[in-house]
């Protein structure tokens, strides 16, 4: 079987060199031609064929490839190597390199939804999440300073945690699928796997590959409660957040942050419009074969921000 492996040298803290990688991947039958994400011939080998593509690295690097890849037909294999790996995660993906690779011949294929995101930037697919409001102002106050990897996902947590307990309610104007949502929130995440950020599970029942987005919403009465699910390292309790679920989300964007997976864009006027959807065309990834429990489509509709209910 021939792969194309796309590497990204600097993930995470762990070895991971590219004879080792390479060296294991041959060992599991796989005749691999080997990318750096950070080479100059990236976009270019992005566009060979092959029977499977594999990403190494981080969040950045999964999407970096889901994105760029033009033919979302070769299935994609992710070797977790970066901190938070909220994509991996949403695959039930865990261990050593030597571990997942060992799985692949009888991992099974799973269809992926991408998401489209509209705005002033023109168009841009999207892996992870649309935000709005504090956790992507806490994301790129760490940008801006640089942090170690292995605080990464504490210092992330103590940041967002600080940005939400001084944040003003925003009036949001949204409509999901054509529902209308107008009302006073702490911020918005329009997610399509179920993490986000520093591994916050907003969403901990999401189906990346439903055709569906979930919509997590926190009210200024939640402010409490979600600053107490923050502070534990690891919550079994439900997110305290409001969720919708839709296909299409149109919104009006009044220059708070916002950020498109890792792409942050800015605007020098209010009230623009953005539209936020599930992208037409899906990827396809490897997924183990332990990982076999089909999570039911879910069909919220809005009983008040800050409560959940299912229809």
């Amino acid at each position: 079987m021939r792969a194309m492996l796309f590497h990204n040298p600097e993930a995470g803290e762990a070895d991971h060199s590219r004879k080792s990688l390479v060296t294991l991947l041959g060992k599991a039958g796989l005749s691999a031609t080997y990318c750096s994400t950070r080479g100059s011939d990236f976009s270019e080998m992005l566009q060979e064929k092959a029977d499977l593509f594999i990403a190494a690295g981080g969040d950045g690097t999964v999407g970096k490839v889901l994105r760029g890849m033009p033919d979302r037909r070769i299935p994609v294999a992710i070797l977790p190597l970066g901190t938070a790996n909220n994509i991996a995660r949403s695959l039930g993906l865990a261990g050593s390199p030597k571990d997942i690779i060992g799985g692949f011949a009888k991992a099974r294929t799973q269809r992926f939804d991408l998401g489209l995101a509209c705005g002033p930037w023109g168009q841009r697919v999207f892996v992870e999440a649309v935000g709005l409001g504090p956790l992507t102002e806490a994301m790129s106050r760490i940008d801006a300073v640089g942090i170690e990897r292995s605080d990464g996902i504490r210092i992330g947590r103590d940041t967002f945690r600080k940005v939400l307990s001084e944040a003003r309610p925003i009036r949001f104007n949204l409509s999901v699928d054509g529902r209308s949502l107008t009302e006073d929130m702490l911020l918005v995440e329009i997610l399509n796997i179920p993490s986000a950020g520093p591994v916050l599970a907003f969403a901990p029942e999401g189906n990346f590959g439903d055709g569906l987005l979930d919509i997590v919403c926190v009210a200024p009465g939640r402010r409490a409660d979600m600053l107490a699910w923050l502070g534990v390292s690891q919550p079994t309790a439900p997110p305290p957040v409001s969720l919708l679920q839709g296909r299409r989300i149109n919104l009006n964007w009044e220059g708070i942050p916002l950020r498109v997976d890792d792409h942050c864009p800015t605007i020098s006027k209010q009230g623009v419009k953005v539209t936020v959807e599930v992208a037409s065309e899906p990827a396809t990834v490897l997924v183990p074969r332990a990982a076999t429990r089909v999570r039911r489509p879910r069909r919220y509709y809005r009983t008040g921000v800050g409560e959940n209910k299912r229809s």
